[in-house]
């Protein structure tokens, strides 16, 4: 009968740690060499490095646009988790805000659009984020229909002075 060693050395970084499952990982032949601490490190550098396992990026494209993969991604995306984290990349992809940084301008804003300070709960949608189209600057968070009428101040559209003078203060 063969015992199990009491303590293991991982045979990266040389620290000798009880040879458990809270330090070491199992394969087929046991634990393994390399401490969790170890194959973690490695894994992140790997990841940073831009590493791609061979042939990953086909399956995943395969299975995408396979009737199951976008299946299962459209289950995903309904789901609150997926709703999150869809925002929050298009929040980053778009405007370059963190979620920290919307919720940050929203409550600045006291919840309300930044010109009609019409607050959120009066409205069916979620407050769109106001941007300057040269630079990209984020200005603030608006409604949708003093977004929709800024835009077209900003392309010389708007002949209304109630809505200029607001304009006007709101760029100021």
């Amino acid at each position: 009968m063969t015992t199990m060693p009491v303590e293991k050395k991982c045979k990266e970084c040389h620290t000798v740690y009880p040879a458990t499952l809270e330090f070491f990982t199992k394969d087929k032949k046991g634990l393994r060499a390399r401490c969790k601490v170890c194959m973690h490190a490695a894994a992140k550098e790997r990841t940073e490095s831009g590493y791609v396992p061979p042939g990953r990026k086909d399956t995943l494209a395969k299975y995408s646009a396979s009737k199951k993969g976008g299946a299962a991604q459209l289950k995903y995306r309904r789901t609150a988790k997926g709703k999150a984290l869809s925002r929050r990349a298009k929040l980053k992809y778009y405007y370059g805000l963190t979620a920290d940084e919307y919720n940050k301008m929203f409550l600045e804003q006291g919840g309300a659009c930044k010109i009609c300070k019409l607050h959120q709960s009066d409205l069916d949608r979620r407050l769109d984020i106001d941007h300057d189209h040269a630079t990209g600057a984020v200005r603030g968070l608006l409604c949708m229909k003093c977004n929709t009428y800024l835009g077209r101040y900003e392309g010389g559209n708007v002949a209304d002075l109630d809505w200029v003078k607001k304009f006007k203060k709101y760029l100021k």
